[in-house]
């Protein structure tokens, strides 16, 4: 049986993981993607902004982003955590605030509980939902953000993100989602320059490639 004091221990550690669970929740890049959500959702009118319904149904989607990017954020924090001690220390791993264990198993639980959300939604908002997932696990796990196309990744997240809102509203702008995809490919390329001293003869992009100055 258990000591009053290893309960306490325990039950301390277990609210130190939480908190260092929500400190690594990127707020400002989750409301990127719910401005771009509503974007995509106001491309099609402003008729059916007043229906429950349809109310309801953005509710659902931006949980589905909400849980998305909480998991995508632990999954990048532990895949990456040896950049981090070098970029990013103020981060809750990186002062040991957790268990790297921990990131990776909440980091999948909400990825893959993500989608769940848009069932109650429609087959086409859900099967793109599935789709970031994929992107997801391709960027941290595999590795693939790390790549000199990187950019490429968050670039097509936004306009997946973009159509979802189209299809809620009804109405999907097509060309626009495609013109969000190539200048994104093009800004998101700058995320890494922040990152060049972790990255730089460990990682392929543009900066470490060509260098700082010629990126």
């Amino acid at each position: 049986m258990r000591s009053v004091e290893e309960v306490k221990i325990k039950k301390n550690k277990n609210m130190q993981t939480f908190k260092a669970l929500i400190y690594s929740f990127r707020f400002p890049q989750f409301f990127f993607f719910i401005s771009v959500l509503m974007m995509g959702f106001f491309s099609g009118g402003t008729k059916q902004i007043h229906s429950i319904p349809i109310i309801l149904k953005l509710i659902f989607c931006a949980v589905s982003i909400f849980f998305l990017w909480w998991g995508n954020s632990l999954l990048n924090d532990f895949y990456d955590l040896e950049i981090d001690k070098i970029t990013n220390r103020s981060r809750p791993l990186v002062r040991g605030l957790a268990r790297p264990e921990d990131f990776k198993k909440f980091g999948f639980l909400f990825l893959f509980l993500s989608p769940i959300p848009t069932l109650f939604v429609d087959f086409w908002v859900f099967l793109i939902s599935l789709l970031c997932v994929v992107l997801s696990i391709l960027y941290s796990p595999l590795r693939w953000g790390k790549s000199p196309f990187s950019s490429l990744f968050i670039a097509c997240g936004s306009s997946l993100v973009f159509l979802q809102g189209g299809l809620i509203s009804g109405k999907t702008d097509f060309i626009f989602s495609l013109f969000l995809f190539l200048s994104l490919s093009l800004a998101a390329t700058s995320k890494d320059l922040k990152d060049y001293e972790g990255e730089k003869g460990k990682v392929l992009n543009i900066f470490t490639f060509f260098g700082r100055e010629k990126g």
